[in-house]
């Protein structure tokens, strides 16, 4: 079937790419260079021209233009009318109402915000942005809601870029989504104005969200097992701890607790299958698929509006819409409309894991699937169970148990026989998923489930039956008798599904972690991965030769970029919350160096540590503290003071800052740490002979910028951590 969306998607989605690294911020640029290309196309279809190459480039450029513009024009809402600019540089009143159902961290409670009004010192002002706001948890935050209309007085601060290498970048991560600017927000700077009472189909969705919760939490289950049920049938993982979380992603299944394709699809079949009894004259279609596209997108919301739940549910609506017309588009075609859809509304979800992912394995299952199980012959028609009858008939049916006998034989090995194939029908579902989305796999989360199969094969085949379950006690929780059968139900299955996680992740080197793997090797996995496929489906050796060149290049490539590791010679002192952490590396050996916290427990400072680790792909690491003694050819650390190859290092702290000596060491840096009394810098000039000073993070801001003010009036080199983030040295 003729699927023309496929071709028009590509260059919608390249004219978004190139939007979002280049906009313009002129919209009479934008009306003109529209105006041209239709003009053009109109000029082509007239002259009868559209099997020309001419035709199908300016309809390539329209298209490639189209999504240009709905970049550069959502780059332009920030307009005259932002909240930015009249935020004030101190703490200002503002009026907020809340656009999501606030989550709950350990201190905070963190939801997304309009800011509708602001107060500047010439008054108030009516404006338009989006802010994210943290809040101090205590109990009256915890009743915060959707649609809650909110005073708040606090300092509206710009998202700030990563403070280390490699790191999570949270400002682009929100920037993605139209917020720009967040706020902390304490108990007594906010109150309460307008509880929500304006009613739609998101302010329903939200409360009936929250009111499944609540019946979820009082159902009697554990609370790990809360989480899980809250999240197979709301998408809300926000109580689910991180063990839990850890082990269903070691086991290659973390995609069973995200409400995904697979749970919109059971529920638009099960309201298919609802109306089995209606005709299929054209008002009952019409009836049956308006009741799917409400339920569809009612759950849809209830969820959160995942980029795979819309990427499901537009999917669905077209091919709904096509069933009540009696059309029915190619599946290509309805994916790629799908994209577009979405897309022309929110252009940057091209660049959400999540939608990249989701579109990846679907294109993945429908190509690969079909191919790989051609690899191994299930046998389908049960000639094997056939003849094993008609043997048996032959020879030891003479009596009327032999042929009962003979009929179960059959019966058993048509079962195991049906049990094979579903078995292997969806390995090569789970094999093709995985190959389609590695090289982004790879890149985004850099590690690999080896036991994926596993896990898939065995837990994925019962999430109809569980997902009915967690309906089924949201419904009939409250009765006494059912209610407390299906609760328990509910549990054995998610212990059932928890104990063969929990297996596959304590299998030997189930999960290869923290690789190094950057956007070249993705790209160049993407290619070959892609020839190899074409080879494989089309059963082209050409494209077999491409891949194997691809395969050349990238391990070729990976050589190269380790013998780059292997001759670096570099340190650097991490910006984290509280501690300070210096990391020196020498090819593939680091020395981390942090205080007795870290030491005892390093996940303190994982966020902030981990990428850079991974991208030095550091492997022989050798943890000390700043108050062990340790010194070997390349490291020395030792009271106070440490050394790497030629750089020697001083620390000031509290226990020494008035320690005197008799002699004044020669050091290149001199590192401030743990908010020692110093009044003043140039004390320090008396007690060393140094090149450049270093204030750590474990200093408070008021004392960092003092310290820092006075280095820079007596003209010493200063490294503030505080506030200019991590300090990385490059040694020759």
């Amino acid at each position: 079937m003729k699927a023309p969306m496929l071709k028009l998607i590509f260059p919608f989605m390249l004219g978004i790419f190139i939007g979002a690294y280049y906009p313009i911020d002129n919209k009479l640029v934008i009306f003109a260079g529209l105006a041209f290309f239709l003009l053009a196309l109109y000029y082509l279809a007239f002259l009868r021209l559209k099997r020309t190459w001419w035709y199908a480039t300016v309809f390539n450029l329209c298209f490639a233009f189209v999504g240009y513009s709905i970049v550069s024009v959502h780059y332009m809402q920030r307009g005259p009318a932002d909240f930015s600019n009249y935020c004030p540089d101190n703490y200002a009143w503002a009026e907020v109402v809340l656009q999501d159902m606030p989550t709950q961290s350990e201190k905070t409670v963190k939801t997304k915000a309009d800011v509708l009004k602001i107060q500047d010192s010439t008054g108030w002002h009516s404006v338009s942005g989006k802010v994210m706001l943290f809040f101090r948890k205590d109990s009256l935050t915890q009743q915060l809601g959707y649609g809650d209309k909110l005073l708040v007085y606090t300092k509206i601060t710009e998202v700030a870029p990563p403070q280390n290498p490699y790191q999570f970048n949270y400002k682009e991560y929100l920037q993605r989504k139209g917020i720009y600017y967040q706020a902390y927000i304490s108990s007594d700077q906010y109150r309460v104005i307008e509880p929500a009472s304006e009613i739609s189909i998101f302010s329903v969705a939200y409360s009936l969200r929250i009111k499944m919760i609540n019946l979820i939490k009082r159902s009697g289950l554990s609370p790990k097992e809360q989480g899980i049920a809250s999240a197979l049938l709301l998408g809300w993982d926000e109580d689910i701890d991180d063990e839990t979380h850890q082990s269903f992603s070691n086991a290659g299944i973390a995609h069973f607790l995200s409400i995904s394709g697979l749970h919109l699809g059971i529920i638009f079949m099960f309201i298919g299958y609802m109306f089995f009894w209606m005709g299929n004259s054209r008002r009952n279609r019409m009836i049956r698929g308006f009741v799917q596209l409400v339920v569809l997108w009612f759950f849809a919301v209830i969820t959160g509006l995942s980029p795979s739940i819309l990427r499901a549910a537009t999917m669905f609506s077209l091919i709904t819409v096509g069933e009540m017309f009696f059309t029915r588009a190619s599946f290509y075609n309805n994916l790629a409309s799908s994209a577009f859809i979405l897309l022309l509304f929110r252009p940057l979800l091209l660049f959400d894991v999540g939608f990249q992912l989701s579109y990846l394995g679907v294109i993945g299952i429908v190509v690969l699937q079909p191919r790989i199980k051609e690899l191994i012959n299930v046998p389908t028609n049960l000639k094997l169970a056939k003849s094993l009858q008609n043997t048996w008939n032959q020879n030891f049916a003479t009596s009327p148990f032999g042929k009962v006998l003979a009929k179960s034989v059959q019966g058993i090995i048509n079962a195991f026989l049906w049990l094979v194939q579903k078995v292997w029908e969806l390995t090569c579902v789970s094999v093709a998923a995985q190959l389609a989305t590695l090289p982004l796999t790879f890149y985004y989360f850099h590690q690999f489930p080896v036991y994926f199969l596993i896990a898939n094969v065995t837990v994925i085949p019962f999430a109809g039956f569980l997902l009915a379950t967690v309906i089924f006690v949201v419904a009939f929780s409250w009765i006494p008798v059912v209610g407390g059968w299906i609760v328990k139900l509910l549990s054995l299955e998610i212990t059932a599904i928890t104990s063969v996680t929990s297996f596959v992740e304590k299998l030997p080197n189930a999960t290869i972690k923290d690789f190094y793997f950057d956007k070249t090797m993705a790209i160049l996995t993407a290619l070959f991965i892609l020839c190899y496929a074409f080879a494989f489906v089309k059963r082209r050796k050409w494209a077999l030769f491409i891949a194997m060149g691809f395969s050349a290049v990238f391990l070729v490539y990976v050589g190269w970029v380790s013998y780059q590791k292997e001759g670096q010679h570099k340190w650097i002192a991490y910006s984290t919350r509280n501690h300070l952490v210096m990391e020196f590396l020498d090819g593939n050996t680091s020395y981390f160096l942090s205080d007795t916290a870290v030491v005892d427990n390093p996940k303190l400072v994982e966020f902030s540590t981990q990428g850079y680790q991974r991208n030095n792909m550091t492997n022989n690491r050798i943890n000390l503290s700043f108050h062990d003694k340790y010194v070997d050819s390349l490291f020395f650390v030792d009271q106070g003071f440490a050394a790497f190859g030629n750089t020697r290092l001083a620390f000031v702290t509290p226990d020494n800052c008035k320690t005197k000596s008799s002699f004044t060491p020669t050091v290149d840096y001199v590192v401030i740490s743990g908010g020692p009394k110093l009044r003043d810098v140039g004390e320090l000039t008396q007690k060393f002979h140094f090149k450049q000073l270093v204030i750590g993070p474990d200093n408070s801001r008021y004392k960092s910028q003092r310290w820092q003010s006075q280095a820079d009036s007596l003209g010493i080199p200063c490294h503030n951590i505080v506030t200019d983030g991590a300090l990385e040295v490059i040694e020759n």
